[in-house]
Parts: structure tokens; C-alpha cells; sequence
């Protein structure tokens, strides 16, 4: 539905989200972290919280994804530009 659109960064990649963020706010473009799980929050901090494993799966997408600029307005240019400075993250160039 083009509303979000998200990327996650492998385990162990040298680059982090902020990286990719920070790299991208060079450029004028908004990204962000993936929305922070509610149990990290502290409103609920002294809640219950069930997870399976021993690191909750929200906790793994928190830690390594980013929401990329998502519009149903956005050109073929600033999809290009986007596309471009993501790259460049993960290449020397």
C-alpha cells in the first residue's frame, strides 16, 4: 500500500541503522528507526512481557531497521536518491 516501507540491516553488518539514517539526513531525506517496541517504552517498563527466546523479535527489528521515505508522491529522482545513498553505505567508493 506504498504507507511504509522499511529495511532491516543484516546481524554482524559492519554498518548500522543510524549509519544509513545519518547518511541519508546529509541529503535532506527523513528516515527513522523502526518504532520502538512497547515493552522498551516506560510507561509500560513494569509490565509483563512474554517474549520466546532469548531475544524478542521486536527487540531484533528495533535494533537493526529503519523506515525509509515512503510517499506515493515521491519522483523517480528522489527514489534514485535515495536508492544512491543507501547504497553507498554498504560500497567504497
Amino acid at each position: 500500500n506504498f504507507w511504509l516501507s522499511c529495511m532491516l540491516i543484516d546481524p554482524g553488518c559492519p554498518v548500522t541503522f543510524m549509519d544509513v539514517i545519518n547518511k541519508l539526513r546529509e541529503y535532506k531525506v527523513e528516515a527513522r528507526p523502526l518504532w520502538k517496541p512497547m515493552h522498551m517504552q516506560p510507561i509500560f517498563e513494569k509490565c509483563d512481557f512474554i517474549k520466546a527466546g532469548e531475544k524478542a523479535v521486536d527487540e531484533d527489528l528495533f535494533s537493526r531497521g529503519l523506515c525509509l521515505p515512503s510517499d506515493i508522491k515521491m519522483t523517480q529522482q528522489e527514489q534514485d536518491t535515495v536508492i544512491r545513498v543507501i547504497r553507498s553505505c554498504f560500497t567504497e567508493e
